[in-house]
């Protein structure tokens, strides 16, 4: 009876993760080709927000957002610019045709898209905290990273190259970051925002936050999407430490 009981656990799980990766990408595609007038209109309906005042006070001189592939995630931007945050956010588009109706949507609002595939990236995202800008970044863009050569981090029990990226824009920027994530319910979006590092401490960005990150996609697996990249990833690196190690 356990047996069949975890069988079935783990079965609803894999087809909850399925349907929020479907999710995902209606959300992509309502969020680059809905107007800007009714997108605006249904974000202050859909999405609560916790950590606003928080969040707006450490906007005033700059500061970074970390966040994941994590539920209604395509709208973080686009609701904290209807909102007058003055975000900007470091992506990459999957598509030309994506790339241009987001293009054409965040120059009528206050929203600035920084190429992740550009050149001066890091150089962009420093910039954009200067101006007192917050600047979204995803920590679980694993095929992106830029693995250390000797530090590890355990994601999910398994060890892998730390990420530097993070850590290097947290050095440069000496900026407060905030670690956010949109959660999605039913007919309604919740995003919730913490602190995460003060710009002053000297901590590894990339381990904390990876940290924040693994206790949510332990709650709610199935709102995370990187689940595929990660298999593969986990795969590559384990075969590359074994063979460095023999």
């Amino acid at each position: 009876m356990d047996e069949k009981l975890s069988a079935f656990k783990f079965f609803y799980l894999k087809v909850k993760t399925y349907l929020g990766i479907f999710d995902h990408y209606c959300e992509k595609m309502i969020n680059a080709h809905k107007s800007l007038v009714g997108m605006m209109n249904y974000l202050n309906r859909s999405v609560s927000v916790s950590g606003a005042r928080m969040l707006r006070q450490a906007s005033e001189r700059g500061c970074i957002l970390v966040t994941g592939h994590f539920g209604g995630v395509e709208y973080i931007p686009l609701f904290l610019a209807a909102n007058n945050y003055r975000p900007s956010i470091i992506l990459r588009f999957k598509t030309n045709t994506l790339k241009q109706a987001l293009v054409k949507k965040s120059n009528a609002v206050d929203l600035e898209l920084i190429d992740a595939d550009s050149p001066n990236v890091v150089f962009k995202a420093l910039n954009a905290i200067n101006k007192g800008r917050i600047l979204i970044t995803l920590c679980d863009e694993i095929r992106d990273w830029r693995p250390s050569k000797k530090e590890r981090i355990s994601l999910f029990g398994q060890a892998l190259p730390k990420d530097r990226t993070l850590d290097i824009l947290y050095r440069r920027a000496k900026a407060p970051v905030y670690f956010g994530l949109i959660h999605r319910s039913k007919n309604h979006y919740d995003l919730s925002v913490q602190p995460l590092a003060d710009g002053v401490e000297d901590i590894s960005l990339s381990e904390a936050s990876w940290k924040r990150m693994e206790y949510y996609i332990r709650q709610y697996p199935y709102q995370w999407y990187q689940w595929p990249n990660f298999y593969t990833e986990v795969k590559k690196y384990s075969m590359e430490l074994a063979w460095n190690e023999a």
